[in-house]
C-alpha cells in the first residue's frame, strides 16, 4: 500500500465494526426490520438498500474528512463510494440475500441454499450476483480514474423463520422462508464464505469484518402490521441479519 493512501485496512475494519454497532442499536435495527417486513405480492423488498444506508452512515461518521456517496449516477451505480483527497479511496458493493430454501436444496453447507447460492454465483435468470459485482467493478472505477483504492464486497444474509404457511412454502412462492435446520448451518457461515472467496479468487480477498446473526427484534410485530395481511397463513416471523466485508487493495 502506498504511504499516501488515506485509508488503512485497520480503519476499514473499525468502520465496519461501527456499522455492526449501529445495526444493533434500536433505531437502525428497527429501520431494517421495517424494510424487510413490508412484503406484498409484486413488491420487491430492498434487501440491499437498507444495509447500504447503514454502511454509508458508519463511513460518514468514521471518515469525516472524506466524502461518502451512495449509489449516485456519477459513481456508476457503485453502492457506496468514498472519495478522499479528490480520489476514490473505497468502493463498496453490497449484496443482500435471503437464506430461503427450495425443497431440492441439499443443505451441504450454509451457502448451499437457493437464496444464497444464486446471489453468489452468476445465474442465467439474473445479473445480480457477487461474482458479477467483482467482475464489473474495475470497469466502473476505470471511468472514474481511480488511483490506489480498496474494493470491498459485502454479502448480507437475512434469515426469516416463520410459523405457519406450510402449503405456501411448498409451492416455493413468497414470502421467503428459512427452514429451522439452517440455524445449525449458520454456525459455519463465516468459514464457508472465506472458503468461497478463496476458492474463486485465491489470495485476493481479506475478511475485514464479519458478524454473528443479529436479531431484528421488532420483526414479528412489524410483520403482523405490514406483511401478514398479504400472507395470512404465516402467523409469525423471527428475523436475523449478518454481514461480511471482504476486501482487496488495488494499486
Amino acid at each position: 500500500m502506498t504511504s499516501s493512501m488515506p485509508v488503512s485496512e485497520e480503519m476499514l475494519q473499525n468502520a465496519f465494526a461501527l456499522a455492526e454497532e449501529k445495526l444493533r442499536s434500536d433505531d437502525w435495527n428497527t429501520a431494517i426490520a421495517k424494510t424487510i417486513t413490508d412484503d406484498a405480492p409484486g413488491r420487491n423488498i430492498q434487501w440491499e438498500r437498507s444495509a447500504d444506508e447503514l454502511i454509508e452512515s458508519a463511513f460518514i461518521e468514521f471518515f469525516p474528512e472524506c466524502s461518502v456517496y451512495r449509489n449516485k449516477q456519477r459513481f456508476k451505480q457503485i453502492d457506496v463510494c468514498m472519495i478522499c483527497d479528490g480520489r476514490v479511496a473505497v468502493a463498496i458493493e453490497c449484496k443482500g440475500m435471503v437464506s430461503n430454501s427450495h425443497t431440492k436444496d441439499s443443505f451441504g453447507d450454509s451457502l448451499n441454499v437457493h437464496g444464497i447460492w444464486t446471489k453468489l454465483h452468476r445465474d442465467k435468470r439474473s445479473s445480480n450476483s457477487i461474482e458479477e459485482d467483482i467482475e464489473k467493478l474495475p470497469a466502473k472505477l476505470a471511468t472514474l480514474k481511480a488511483g490506489p483504492h480498496f474494493q470491498i464486497f459485502v454479502p448480507i444474509i437475512y434469515e426469516l423463520y416463520r410459523k405457519g404457511g406450510r402449503n405456501e412454502w411448498l409451492r416455493e412462492s413468497k414470502p421467503y422462508v428459512t427452514l429451522p435446520k439452517y440455524k445449525r448451518l449458520r454456525k459455519t457461515l463465516e468459514r464457508d464464505l472465506r472458503n468461497w472467496f478463496q476458492a474463486n479468487y485465491p489470495d485476493e480477498f481479506t475478511l475485514f469484518h464479519g458478524t454473528r446473526p443479529i436479531e431484528l427484534r421488532n420483526a414479528g410485530q412489524l410483520w403482523q402490521e405490514q406483511g401478514q395481511t398479504h400472507y395470512p397463513a404465516f402467523k409469525s416471523l423471527k428475523a436475523y441479519v449478518s454481514f461480511f466485508a471482504f476486501g482487496r487493495f488495488v494499486e
